[in-house]
């Protein structure tokens, strides 16, 4: 699941991939996925590999499918705290046991202002605040030593067996 799957930025790499009917994307802005199929992949890639879309707008997961892989890059870096637990939840919710979800967040000053998504500007949030979150939600959780300008990456699982070690993280990365 590609959550928030905009214009395919990750889709037009990941359709491509997958077998056909396992890509999905969640999406509010259908304007943008047809985009991404129009300027990325084309509508023959579309008919051959049949990704499934949601226009899903309340943070809720548009599919009744477990997932054993879901990423949401650059989506809590624009929403209050409620709606990033609201996201979160929805996300874990949608994993299978052996599942993973990976996710970015700027980490930074907790936000404090009104809205609830923030675009096209960025909210922030402490590791506390993170932290808590993670806990709140009953996740097992690894922060990943991955390259963003901005944002820091996050593995979450329901089990602890799943997630990638310290070591496999580190090799990621190029260390001995």
């Amino acid at each position: 699941l590609d959550f928030g799957c905009g214009s395919l930025r990750s889709g037009k790499l990941f359709i491509p991939y997958l077998n056909t009917g396992n890509y999905y994307g969640q999406e509010p802005n259908q304007w943008l996925i047809d985009e991404g199929i129009r300027n990325e992949l084309g509508d023959d890639l579309i008919l051959i590999k049949k990704p499934t879309f949601s226009n899903q707008s309340d943070f809720t997961i548009g599919f009744e499918e477990k997932f054993n892989f879901v990423v949401a890059q650059s989506i809590f870096s624009h929403t209050n705290l409620d709606l990033m637990k609201k996201g979160l939840v929805s996300i874990y919710s949608s994993l299978e046991e052996d599942g993973l979800a990976i996710v970015t967040i700027i980490e930074g000053d907790d936000y404090q202002g009104s809205e609830a998504w923030v675009y096209p500007g960025c909210t922030t949030f402490s590791s506390n605040t993170i932290r808590a979150v993670f806990s709140e939600l009953g996740c097992e959780w690894r922060r990943l030593p991955w390259f963003h300008p901005e944002q820091t990456w996050f593995v979450l699982s329901r089990n602890k067996t799943f997630l990638p070690s310290m070591k496999d993280t580190f090799m990621l990365l190029g260390g001995e």
